[in-house]
């Protein structure tokens, strides 16, 4: 993130397996999160921001952490957890 613009990284983002993954990629690129400040977003809010309309609470909550695990392995995000229907997360250091 730099003077307000997403750094994505296309090599990463071609490399993820899921849709899923790379739209959770794209959103997490744009947002800072620190282990002093993570980012928290609602699963609802988060459903309609990635426009996921099909999946129920329990497939969408899976296909998120499962996209997580991808971003994880790619070293996009540090750590991650939920909190209820909260997805928190840390991105790596730039």
């Amino acid at each position: 993130y730099n003077s307000g613009y997403s750094r994505i990284k296309k090599k990463v983002r071609r490399e993820l397996k899921t849709d899923m993954a790379k739209a959770l990629y794209n959103f997490v690129a744009s947002h800072r999160a620190s282990e002093a400040k993570p980012q928290r977003v609602k699963l609802e809010q988060l459903k309609k921001i990635l426009g996921e309309n099909s999946a129920e609470g329990k497939i969408f909550k899976a296909k998120i952490k499962a996209a997580m695990q991808q971003l994880v392995a790619k070293g996009v995000v540090s750590t991650w957890w939920f909190e209820k229907n909260i997805l928190v997360f840390v991105n790596q250091a730039r």
